[in-house]
């Protein structure tokens, strides 16, 4: 008497890691958020420090952070596709990378609020407070900014959405 047995079925990469595909996902996003509070600092902050006007410090930061925020997610993505799901790897430190990533990045950022700004402050006072000025007098600040996250968001889920494959 032969019995067949069946071979077991092979689970995929979500069904075997749920909860740290959610954690991939999550501390990814909150990589992102602190990339680009780095990416607008530096960018407006070199705009002040050239003398460039208060409306082309604006938009410039905004676009360039933006962009190379855009660039820099783009190849994250590739790279994570590529380990992930060609070479099969476990997620395990993938989501050890992006937690050591995301506490890299806050200590960044806190050495950023911490000198940087006083920097800015001590040496570039008058252009930065105008700057300010500037941004406060502009009503659509914040729906703009607003605007452009959600824009960046639908971005992110039409990358991840075309790179599905």
């Amino acid at each position: 008497m032969s019995e067949i047995i069946d071979e077991p079925k092979k689970l995929s990469l979500q069904e075997q890691h749920p909860f740290k595909l959610l954690g991939i996902g999550l501390f990814f996003w909150l990589n992102i958020s602190s990339m680009f509070f780095i990416l607008r600092t530096f960018s407006k902050d070199f705009l002040i420090m050239n003398g460039a006007s208060y409306k082309s410090t604006y938009w410039a930061s905004l676009i360039l952070s933006t962009g190379l925020l855009v660039l820099i997610v783009y190849a994250i993505i590739d790279k994570i596709k590529t380990v992930l799901f060609n070479k099969g790897k476990a997620p395990s430190r993938l989501f050890l990378t992006l937690v050591g990533t995301y506490i890299t990045l806050q200590f960044l950022q806190f050495l950023i609020s911490f000198y940087w700004f006083n920097f800015m402050f001590e040496n570039f006072l008058v252009d930065y407070s105008n700057y300010v000025e500037y941004t406060r007098q502009i009503a659509v600040n914040v729906s703009l900014h607003n605007a452009l996250s959600e824009t960046l968001v639908i971005l992110f889920a039409g990358v991840v959405l075309y790179n599905k494959k």
